[in-house]
């Protein structure tokens, strides 16, 4: 009996069983044909097995057909990933007959092997079910699992004998999102799929070459945990940047289902800065976000060592059995540094007379060195340039009053980048000292 009726699915998967790899010259050989083929019975009854009789003839092929006698034919047949064959011998007029025993239904091919000169053939007849039961398909719990990982779907196909009774369908084929797989001779199958949030997955049983009917299951989400997390607003500082002895940071963190939906994470989040000159990352903050998945904290932009905090930063949602853990991509601040001149005085250093200060940070005084001070004198009703210095690596500086120096004088420092690594990532605010007089 030709196969005949079966999914597009199942018929090819049946032609991939039998593979046959011509020899050299091939496109001299005599084309064959495999004719006439059948078998009987074709169907088989449930529980089975049943011995099943397949018959043809081989012949080549063209307008006047000559039988082939003494040809090895093999015929085979797949159930579930086994695959089983045995040979028969052609006999005069080219005729071939050959018992199988079959468990379930199944597709059985005569294949003829390209030898003697001749091209290689096949033929496949389908042994069908006597009956076809109701089904249903029973999943097992599936283990969940990370997002991109693979979890094992496992579970049993049923049939609904006349008694009413449930029994296994052993060897029916399984088709998940295309993929083809059987279940074994208790009905159990085993299928991989990977867990995509918002990928539906379904499971259904084929029809064709088994005992029961068509079954599904689905669409449903492969089970995800722990479920990943992102920071899904803007990561940055709040604008404006405020000075750097306080800088704010609002965040946003979310994490996925498994159906793909964007929830508010209500947990943990850490603030971490690393200098510009690079090196580790330096814990700075942390908070728990607040049901709708923000938080706010402000920090100092100066570290215990009284360096500044420039350089970039991130925010970590650590992981728990619940969550993934997430990082933010890292970040830059440009900050900006509010600075003081003080200590001015003249002060007299052997028989010279000095106008000193010193320039530094607004808040814990930390240096600035190398920094460009212009020294201005009262006259009239303005300030005139004196002097330019540069401040020591200590931030400090001193102005030789020369001829006859007597007035009011100030330091006045510009602003400008920030030093070295640090540059990309802020600058020192404008600062004008107090006045003082020299009689």
């Amino acid at each position: 009996m030709p196969l005949a009726g079966v999914g597009t699915a199942v018929a090819a998967l049946v032609v991939a069983l039998f593979v046959v790899i011509a020899p050299a010259g091939a496109s001299a050989l005599t084309s064959t044909q495999i004719v006439s083929a059948s078998v009987s019975p074709a169907t088989i009854s449930y529980p089975g097995p049943e011995t099943v009789t397949v018959s043809g003839i081989l012949e080549t092929t063209g307008p006047a057909p000559e039988p082939l006698a003494g040809q090895q034919v093999l015929l085979s047949y797949t159930i579930g990933l086994g695959q089983y064959a045995s040979t028969v011998e052609t006999g005069s007029g080219g005729r071939f007959s050959g018992q199988v025993t079959l468990p379930a239904p199944a597709a059985i091919i005569a294949g003829f092997s390209a030898t003697d000169g001749y091209a290689s053939t096949s033929a496949t007849v389908g042994v069908h079910p006597a009956q076809v039961y109701p089904a249903k398909i029973e999943l097992d719990p599936i283990n969940p699992g990370p997002i991109w990982s693979y979890r094992a779907i496992t579970g049993t196909l049923l049939m609904q004998l006349p008694s009413g009774s449930w029994v296994p369908s052993p060897y029916a084929l399984m088709e998940p999102t295309g993929t083809l797989f059987f279940t074994d001779a208790n009905g159990r199958f085993s299928i991989p799929a990977e867990v995509i949030p918002g990928n539906p997955v379904t499971v259904t049983s084929e029809s064709g070459f088994a005992w029961s009917g068509t079954a599904t299951v689905g669409p449903f989400y492969m089970p995800l945990k722990p479920e990943p997390t992102w920071f899904c607003g803007p990561v940055g500082p709040d604008i404006p940047v405020s000075p750097v002895a306080d800088v704010g940071f609002g965040i946003h963190v979310c994490y996925e289902t498994a159906s793909g939906g964007t929830i508010n994470y209500s947990g943990l989040a850490r603030l971490y800065f690393q200098p510009a000159s690079g090196g580790s990352w330096r814990f700075m903050a942390s908070t728990r976000t607040a049901a709708d998945g923000s938080a706010h904290v402000t920090v100092s932009g100066y570290l215990p060592t009284r360096q500044l905090a420039a350089g970039r930063w991130k925010w970590v949602a650590p992981g728990s059995a619940q969550f993934a853990g997430s990082t933010s991509q890292p970040f830059a601040v440009v900050i900006t540094v509010p600075t003081r001149i003080d200590e001015v005085n003249i002060r007299r250093r052997g028989r010279r007379e000095y106008l000193d200060g010193r320039l530094g940070y607004l808040k814990h005084g930390g240096p600035i060195a190398r920094a460009r001070i212009l020294v201005e004198r009262r006259a009239g009703r303005h300030w005139r340039r004196a002097a330019i210095l540069r401040t020591s690596d200590g931030g400090t500086f001193g102005y030789l009053l020369r001829g006859r120096p007597h007035g009011r004088y100030r330091a006045v420092y510009s602003g400008g980048h920030l030093p070295g690594a640090q540059a990309q990532y802020g600058s020192f605010e404008r600062a004008v000292s107090g006045s003082v007089l020299f009689r």
